[in-house]
């Protein structure tokens, strides 16, 4: 099967291209990197944890230090989160190769890589849906 790629797919490519472009341009304007919620810090604080230590447990030193309400007691002085890790993985990835602040970038990257899946999945189908399928006669059964 040839792969033909018209002037209008490239247009579109690049029209798609543009609007990511313009909605984090338009995105920056309102970046700030904190988050404010029990959820966010706790994301953020594991993210923290497993780039500088490998674990995302919290270790306390004393049975009085504040710990938030969004992680489970395992231990006396070991406290894990109650959510899933794949975003804080993402976050502590983010944080290993570029510092503190590449971590909050996360959440806007991957807005930006919604909206090309979106176009993607929203474009119209190239060939027809019966080209698709094998002719069992062209099998030879």
């Amino acid at each position: 099967m040839e792969v033909t790629t018209s002037r209008n797919d490239w247009l579109a490519g690049w029209l798609a291209a543009a609007v990511v472009a313009l909605f984090l341009w338009m995105m920056h304007g309102y970046f700030v990197p904190a988050y404010n919620g029990t959820d966010e810090n706790g994301y953020l604080c594991s993210a923290r944890r497993i780039a500088l230590k490998g674990d995302s447990a919290k270790y306390t030193g004393h049975p009085l230090e504040h710990v938030s309400g969004n992680v489970v007691q395992v231990k006396d002085d070991t406290f894990y989160a109650k959510y899933p890790l794949g975003y804080p993985w993402l976050c502590a990835l983010a944080y290993w190769l570029g510092g503190p602040g590449a971590a909050f970038w996360v959440s806007p990257i991957l807005a930006a890589l919604a909206l090309v899946a979106l176009e993607r999945v929203g474009q119209e189908p190239t060939e027809e849906p019966s080209s698709l399928h094998v002719d069992s006669d062209a099998q030879g059964s």
